[in-house]
């Protein structure tokens, strides 16, 4: 059995930045509210489209889903 290999991303050879300056903690929580808010409608909308039938056929479900 192989090991699976996965090729490099693009922040791969970005160093991580231990700080963080007041203004990106700002964006990145408003970010995370907006994440939030958004999961709720989200997931009803998959859970209705998910009851229509059939998935390989249900556009509507796989772009719903990718969201």
């Amino acid at each position: 059995m192989q090991v699976p290999h996965r090729k490099p991303g693009i922040y791969t050879h970005q160093k991580p930045d231990p700080f963080i300056t007041k203004g990106r903690f700002d964006e990145l929580s408003a970010k995370l509210r907006k994440l939030k808010a958004n999961k709720l409608p989200a997931m009803e909308e998959v859970t209705r489209l998910s009851q229509t039938g059939d998935f390989s056929e249900n556009h509507a479900y796989q772009h719903a889903k990718g969201r």
